[in-house]
């Protein structure tokens, strides 16, 4: 008979041989996935594994040996204490960009019309529009990530309308008092030499233009016009980037209220308001 614990030790073998960084994490959580309990659970010593189960899991530690992102294989992932639902069309949620949804909480006000563009997953906007009575619209360029957005919205008990945008050329009819986003910000030297595991992401959602500054233009330009007078922009930006993009923003009419920065210390979040 072969066990749960026996299956489990197969599986974790393939991860570290990989070099897999967080070896042990990983293979806790694919096999309290593809087994439904918790490894703490009495069956896991003793048990012995369904065969249906340990190849799911033995399969999945190979996916993960092959770099491809634990939060993909998982299908889903916890984002500011909520679940939320992930595939291949859309970034998975990290931690620094809870500092986004921090940033918005404390500006959003309840009423509010509030847009989030480039939503991907709609992890931002869904979480503001969790604790914030507002009126929330998620917007992207991709029906892959709209999809996603709107079981995301549906999983979390949110009602939030959620559109087809291109922020490069399009505009919003309605004008919002506040604007989120975290658009793509990489350069083109910054693709070029992606992690393995960022090379699963979807590349429409990671490439901000050569200098990687493509989309920060079109939200100071182009975005103006989906703006109130005195509205906001509340901003993820890299680490990098703090001066290229407030110049973007004061050279166009806007105030810089706020310079956040992330839990190890690194820029960023811009706030910004449209003063003329």
């Amino acid at each position: 008979m072969v066990t749960e614990k026996q299956i489990f030790k197969e599986g974790y073998a393939i991860l570290r041989a990989a070099k897999i960084e967080y070896s042990e994490f990983d293979a806790k959580q694919l096999f309290e996935n593809a087994f439904c309990h918790k490894i703490t659970s009495p069956l896991f010593e003793k048990q012995e594994a369904d065969a249906a189960k340990s190849e799911k899991f033995l399969s999945d530690c190979k996916r993960r040996a092959n770099r491809e992102p634990l939060q993909y294989i998982l299908g889903n992932w916890e984002f500011y204490s909520l679940p939320f639902y992930l595939n291949e069309n859309v970034l998975i949620p990290r931690a620094d960009t809870e500092i986004t949804v921090e940033a918005a909480l404390k500006y959003v006000n309840d009423g509010d019309t509030v847009y989030d563009l480039c939503c991907g997953s709609g992890c931002i906007g869904i979480t503001v529009a969790k604790y914030k009575k507002c009126n929330m619209t998620l917007f992207d360029i991709s029906e892959q990530a709209l999809s996603v957005a709107r079981k995301n919205a549906v999983l979390n008990g949110v009602f939030a309308s959620v559109e087809r945008l291109d922020v490069l050329n399009d505009i919003a009819e309605k004008k919002a008092d506040v604007i989120i986003s975290n658009p793509p910000y990489l350069d083109k030297s910054e693709m070029e030499s992606l992690q393995p595991e960022l090379r699963h992401e979807p590349s429409l959602a990671l490439f901000g233009g050569d200098d990687g500054l493509d989309f920060y233009r079109a939200l100071a330009i182009k975005q103006k016009q989906s703006l109130k007078l005195n509205g906001l922009f509340i901003l993820e930006i890299g680490e990098k980037q703090a001066k290229s993009v407030t110049d973007i923003f004061t050279d166009n009419g806007y105030e810089r209220l706020e310079l956040i920065n992330d839990y190890s210390g690194n820029n960023r979040v811009l706030v910004f308001r449209n003063i003329f």
